[in-house]
C-alpha cells in the first residue's frame, strides 16, 4: 500500500487533509492525507500543516474587534482565513527568522495574546470540517508571509492590554507599546487600533495623540 512522507507532502499540495474522530478536534496518526475531493465526504477533518506554515489562532477577541481587526489591516490580513468556534484561524508562511524554539503563545504587537500553530506544535493537523461542515474560509489557500502585526517582538515583549480601564495603567503599558514598536511604519495606527478596539475604556485622543508623540528611549 502507498504511504505518504513528509518530502511526499511538500510536494503533493492537494493532499493536505486527514479524517478526524467524530465530532472531534484530532484524529489517529498515520493516516494517509486525502484531497478535496475526498474532505466533501467525510464529517470531521484537519488539515495538515507545511513545515514552512504558521497559523495564527485568534481566540480572544468579540465580533467587533474581530471585524475592526480586518477592516483596520486589510494587507496583512490578505490571506486565509477560516472561522473556529471562538475566533479565527490566519494561515501565513513562516518569516525569515523563524526558528525552533519559537514561542506557541505570545503577545502580539497589537495587544492581545495570540497562538503560533505549526507543523510542530499540531503535527495532526488543526480542523476545518467538524459534523459535516466545512468551516467558513475566506482567501481559501492563499499564503501570505506573517506580518510585522503578528511577529515577535525584537525590542523586548509586547503587552496585553486586553480589557483595559482607566485604572489598569492605559498610558504606562500603551507608552511601553510604543517604545517596542520603535519606527515601524505602521506604529501610529497600531496604537490607535490598541486604544480603540482593545481598551475596554479608551484614552481621550488628546492623551493618546502626546503619548504617540513622546520620543523613544
Amino acid at each position: 500500500m502507498k504511504t505518504f512522507s513528509i518530502n511526499d507532502l511538500n510536494n503533493i499540495d492537494e493532499f493536505r487533509y486527514v479524517q478526524y474522530y467524530k465530532g472531534q478536534k484530532y484524529g489517529a496518526y498515520g493516516q494517509i492525507p486525502f484531497d478535496e475531493n475526498k474532505l466533501l465526504l467525510v464529517d470531521d477533518a484537519g488539515y495538515i500543516l507545511k513545515p514552512n506554515e504558521v497559523v495564527i489562532d485568534v481566540d480572544c477577541l468579540n465580533i467587533d474587534q474581530l471585524r475592526a481587526l480586518l477592516n483596520t489591516f486589510p494587507d496583512e490580513l490578505n490571506t486565509e482565513i477560516r472561522r473556529t468556534d471562538r475566533g479565527i484561524h490566519i494561515y501565513y508562511t513562516k518569516p525569515s527568522n523563524w526558528h525552533q524554539n519559537w514561542p506557541k503563545n505570545s503577545i502580539c504587537s497589537l495587544g492581545f495574546p495570540i497562538e503560533y500553530l505549526s507543523s510542530k506544535t499540531n503535527p495532526n493537523g488543526i480542523v476545518v470540517k467538524r459534523f459535516g461542515k466545512e468551516r467558513d474560509v475566506i482567501n481559501k489557500g492563499k499564503r501570505i508571509q506573517l506580518p510585522f502585526i503578528f511577529d515577535l517582538c525584537n525590542r523586548g515583549t509586547y503587552r496585553n492590554c486586553l480589557g483595559f480601564v482607566e485604572g489598569d495603567g492605559r498610558n504606562s503599558n500603551l507608552f511601553m507599546m510604543r517604545q517596542r514598536l520603535g519606527y515601524n511604519d505602521n506604529y501610529k495606527k497600531i496604537l490607535e487600533f490598541i486604544n480603540k478596539n482593545i481598551f475596554d475604556e479608551p484614552l481621550e485622543d488628546k492623551e493618546l495623540n502626546i503619548l504617540i508623540e513622546r520620543p523613544l528611549y
